[in-house]
């Protein structure tokens, strides 16, 4: 599976989650099985991930969100000079 960031939105809550959506898109052989592709959103932050459409997420899906949450978190003090 392939997922591409559609958004984070973290202003909905007042603790530190966020609704995170993406674009997942199967690989060639899945869509050959009948996988379509779909958007799925998971709210959580962090270690801590939830699927808000489906039930458990794979270790695939809580690496991305983890990956794409550091992305998020991350200072933004490096500048272009």
């Amino acid at each position: 599976m392939k997922y591409k960031l559609i958004s984070i939105d973290d202003s909905v809550f007042e603790s530190e989650q966020a609704i995170v959506t993406v674009w997942c898109e199967p690989s060639w052989f899945d869509s050959l099985m009948g996988l379509k592709a779909e958007c799925l959103a998971f709210i959580g932050s962090d270690a801590n991930w939830e699927s808000i459409d489906h039930g458990d997420i794979t270790p695939h899906e809580f690496r991305m969100l983890n990956q794409i949450w550091a992305q998020h978190t991350r200072p933004s003090n490096m500048t272009n000079e």
